[in-house]
């Protein structure tokens, strides 16, 4: 039996999630993981949602905290920030 949050609760996770994941330096892991949750987000609240910001926000935090990020991955997640 899968578990069903509610989308709000199941979003929260999805940032101490991705935070955890952070505060253990599996970035590559928290950069897919973000970047797989931000359109559902953005899909279940709009783009201009809290949720979805901090997402967004997250997901440009650990860019920037990725000393193997590109060159192309920093310019995007300085868009993202930037939005």
């Amino acid at each position: 039996m899968a578990l069903k949050l509610p989308s709000d609760d199941r979003f929260h996770a999805a940032l101490a999630l991705s935070g955890s994941l952070v505060a253990t330096k599996l970035f590559p892991e928290a950069i897919s993981f973000l970047a797989a949750q931000m359109p559902k987000a953005q899909r279940a609240f709009g783009a201009e949602h809290d949720i979805v910001m901090r997402l967004r926000w997250s997901y440009g935090d650990v860019l920037h905290q990725d000393i193997g990020t590109s060159r192309d991955d920093v310019v995007e997640a300085t868009t993202l920030l930037e939005e």
